[in-house]
């Protein structure tokens, strides 16, 4: 600034522009991939970037696009990091899911809840948890998508009520040594003796209720002796000893839980099986009849395990009795789930219904005539893969390379058919065939290259094979002995020292020019 009198002063100022805002990032969207594999290689867009600089932000990732993901681990999370000149950072992330083949949805349990991984109903693993009072009708409780099937069946009545079995069953079994007789008066005698021991121990009083009919004496069975079997394989039976089954069964409460009732009538049964087992062990279930005494060996005591029953159309699962629900139907000891095509909408029947003709169901078990559809209708192929004609090309390609190398091969051989065993068969064209001495098999064979010749008469100098022919009726004419005469030779054999294929006397009768060999 300046005043009137015109002094100045200067200052100066620094402005600073920082830049603070972060660049922009934006990732793709989430991946999903379908594969029966354990891995799949999986690729994306690169994100999209941008920064208030104008110049793109540097860019990192976790993963990279066409990196493999293994299923076990599914989802996976990627990140990208962004970051401009300024250091200012921006990240964002999306996941990559690897999942195997889905199956058909499941259907929840109307008397349960269904827990899946992820709430995925196509491919869980899902776990069927039935409410209090009801039953899993069959199999494991946990379904695994294994393709496109699932491992166990789960429909809307895999949650079955579970009722308490009308009875309980066990037997108890013991052996008597001595003397038995199927005779009516002593079988008679030797239960009442039973019986009577039963009393004696405290196990058959009067005061005491016998629920389980340890004291019926009409239940005891006996027979003489035991089954054995003989060297050939046949049941026989030994006179000595009598063997007693005596059946227990307990009518189970119906009301309250049935699991509970179950219980309970399971204690009973097993603490009067103890019983008995204590007396034969101690020796002191004994049998008085007919002025002998019997004892029972605590060795041959058994028990056998606890049965139920239930009323037709139902069956036992885990202890209690469960009816057959609709989608199945009663297969002796379970229910079985109706097959593909088929489907039974009521529940403790004996067998399924048909689909109508046309029609089959996408899951066993099924519970009504609407889960009959018709199928989808497979669409006609209309041309071969591309991987089949590529097959196809390659494959014509090599047949008419094999063809090429047999035709090859198959001339080859002929030509070596047609040439003679030894070299001395050859015949070769030279220019001038006046010079060729015929061999003992009435061929030619031409002098070798690099043969000097000098044939006077024809002022001829220099390699024999580019010497001049002979007049016509010289050569009409067989050489003979003075075929050459005039020529002189510059040594006796002009061929000595030269290889050739043919034999030693093959030049025979070329003996009357001179020939010097070049080195």
């Amino acid at each position: 600034a300046t005043d009137q009198w015109g002094n100045m002063v200067k200052c100066r100022i620094e402005i600073t522009i920082q830049d603070v805002t972060a660049p922009e990032l934006v990732c793709p969207a989430d991946v999903v991939i379908e594969t029966s594999e354990e891995a799949a290689t999986v690729r994306w867009d690169a994100p999209t970037t941008s920064d208030n600089s104008g110049k793109p932000p540097m860019l990192t990732s976790s993963r990279t696009s066409g990196s493999r993901f293994y299923r076990e681990d599914s989802p996976h999370t990627v990140t990208y990091n962004a970051r401009d000149e300024a250091g200012n950072p921006s990240t964002c992330s999306f996941t990559v899911a690897v999942q195997g083949p889905s199956c058909p949805e499941l259907e929840v349990p109307r008397y349960g809840r269904l827990d899946c991984k992820e709430g995925d109903r196509k491919r869980g693993p899902c776990t069927v948890v039935c409410n209090r009072g009801y039953q899993l009708l069959s199999g494991p409780a946990t379904s695994y998508c294994l393709g496109s099937v699932w491992s166990s069946i789960i429909t809307t009545y895999s949650c079955v009520r579970a009722s308490a079995p009308r009875r309980q069953r066990r037997s108890v079994n013991m052996r008597f040594p001595g003397y038995c007789s199927n005779d009516e008066s002593f079988q008679t005698g030797f239960r009442n003796g039973l019986y009577q021991s039963f009393q004696t121990n405290g196990l058959c009083s009067d005061s005491q209720t016998d629920n389980v009919g340890l004291c019926n004496r009409g239940n005891y069975n006996m027979q003489c002796g035991l089954q054995k079997r003989s060297l050939f394989g046949r049941l026989k039976r030994s006179d000595h000893g009598v063997s007693v089954e005596i059946p227990l069964e307990l009518q189970t409460d119906q009301s309250g839980d049935a699991k509970d009732n179950v219980e309970e009538g399971d204690e009973v049964l097993d603490k009067t099986v103890q019983q008995v087992e204590d007396l034969v062990d101690s020796g002191q279930l004994t049998v008085q009849t007919d002025g002998e005494t019997y004892t029972s060996e605590g060795a041959t005591f058994t028990a056998s395990a606890i049965t139920y029953e239930c009323d037709q159309g139902m069956v036992v699962v885990n202890k209690v009795c469960v009816t057959c629900p609709a989608g199945t139907y009663h297969d002796g000891d379970q229910c079985t789930y109706c097959t593909q095509s088929f489907y039974q909408p009521s529940e403790g029947q004996l067998s399924c219904s048909t689909c109508p003709e046309g029609t089959i169901t996408h899951l066993p078990g099924a519970h009504s005539k609407e889960q009959c559809v018709v199928p989808p209708k497979k669409e006609p192929q209309t041309g071969l893969p591309i991987a089949i004609i590529a097959g196809a090309g390659a494959g014509a390609a090599l047949l008419i390379v094999i063809i090429i190398l047999i035709v090859c091969c198959a001339r080859r051989a002929s030509k070596k058919q047609e040439m003679p065993k030894q070299n001395r068969h050859m015949r070769q064209d030279f220019g001038n065939r006046v010079y060729e001495a015929p061999n003992d098999l009435g061929t030619s064979v031409p002098p070798q290259e690099n043969v000097y010749a000098e044939i006077p008469e024809y002022g001829f100098k220099g390699d024999i094979v580019a010497a001049p022919p002979l007049p016509a009726e010289r050569k009409s004419i067989p050489p003979s002995e003075d075929a050459y005469q005039g020529l002189q030779k510059t040594q006796d054999n002009p061929y000595q020292g030269l290889q050739h294929p043919a034999r030693d006397n093959t030049y025979q009768g070329i003996n009357k020019m001179k020939v010097t060999t070049i080195a």
